[in-house]
């Protein structure tokens, strides 16, 4: 998992169920330089019930939300459909390929689980403009120099491009 550029920790000493993870975007994709912080939360039945994996940096991407929750139940803000995008199985999957499968994200997006179907059809239609999109955020949010970077724990997307 370093060749991924990964740092990852409990979030809290004294809760062994909260970790909390940093990517590093890879330099051959429109994510380079950023550095992504997540968060996974384990539930009491796990690995039979799903962790919940979000981003806390705002992040451009498909698979990612970026609304915040209008009604009970909804995705949290950053979430990822672990379980639509097949990156996990009931009491099989390891935190390892978890993560594997998370850092997959930056170079690939699922069209068929997506959170926000506009998203799929500017990636379809002007792949430049998505591309654009995501090196913007990535900046704005992911930078280590950005004003605005996510790397503490705050969680308030405002996305004003």
């Amino acid at each position: 998992i370093s060749s991924l550029g990964l740092s990852v920790g409990l979030e809290n000493q004294n809760n062994y169920r909260k970790w909390k993870f940093i990517l590093l975007g890879p330099s051959d994709t429109s994510y380079k330089k950023g550095l992504f912080n997540l968060s996974i939360s384990f539930p009491i039945g796990y690995p039979n019930s799903p962790p919940e994996v979000c981003f806390i940096t705002p992040i451009y991407h498909i698979n990612v939300n970026d609304k915040k929750p209008s009604f009970m139940g909804a995705p949290q803000l950053g979430a990822i459909n672990i379980i639509g995008l097949g990156f996990w199985k009931p009491g099989y999957t390891t935190l390892r390929e978890l993560i594997c499968s998370i850092y997959s994200l930056f170079y690939y997006v699922d069209i068929f689980h997506p959170f926000d179907s506009s998203k799929v059809e500017e990636y379809r239609n002007d792949r430049p403009c998505y591309e654009t999109k995501i090196a913007h955020f990535t900046k704005k949010y992911a930078s280590i120099n950005s004003s605005q970077n996510f790397l503490d724990s705050h969680n308030n997307w405002d996305f004003n491009i």
